[in-house]
């Protein structure tokens, strides 16, 4: 794995750096450690990362830094999602969520289809509906980036007039 040392900043961990085959944040511990052949099963690990973060609105390991991140990838055992959040998550989604999260690869899901299997048969406790939609993304709201839209830069000096578009040129 080849990183940046001077990064630290938080969106590193959402970048996939050259050199690496993996996000921080989504990346397999086996590609962390650096195995010489991985296969399909990293993607189930990564796959464990996407469903960890849409059952609680957090990645499953956030450090202060990527080499951090990665190292928790490697060898720290994952927190349940249950833990994380206050909705109940069934006991069946989240048991198939932390295996496909399991550091060794032979202990996950063989392949996606069984996967999908596994996945079809977990018992819904409620419909997933708009209302409900509205709800969850209230409560986890991503914060806003740093950068602010154009649009909202412009219109904020009050007071200043603003030209949207090109500047007309003088003739002669």
């Amino acid at each position: 794995v080849k990183l940046e040392s001077n990064r630290s900043d938080k969106d590193a961990l959402n970048l996939t750096a050259a050199g690496t085959v993996g996000t921080p944040g989504f990346i397999a511990p086996e590609v962390v450690l650096g195995a010489a052949e991985t296969d399909h099963r990293v993607d189930i690990y990564a796959l464990g990362c996407v469903a960890y973060w849409l059952l609680t609105g957090q990645l499953v390991f956030e450090g202060d830094n990527v080499m951090q991140v990665l190292f928790d990838h490697a060898r720290t055992p994952a927190t349940r999602p249950s833990l994380r959040v206050e909705l109940p998550i069934p006991p069946q989604l989240e048991d198939l969520v932390m295996e496909c999260l399991e550091k060794d690869p032979a202990r996950r899901p063989p392949s996606a289809e069984v996967l999908g299997v596994r996945l079809g048969s977990v018992p819904l406790a409620w419909a997933w509906t708009a209302e409900r939609a509205e709800q969850w993304w209230a409560a986890h709201r991503p914060e806003p980036s740093a950068a602010r839209p154009v649009a909202e830069i412009l219109l904020s000096h009050e007071g200043r007039e603003r030209r949207i578009g090109p500047r007309a040129r003088p003739r002669g």
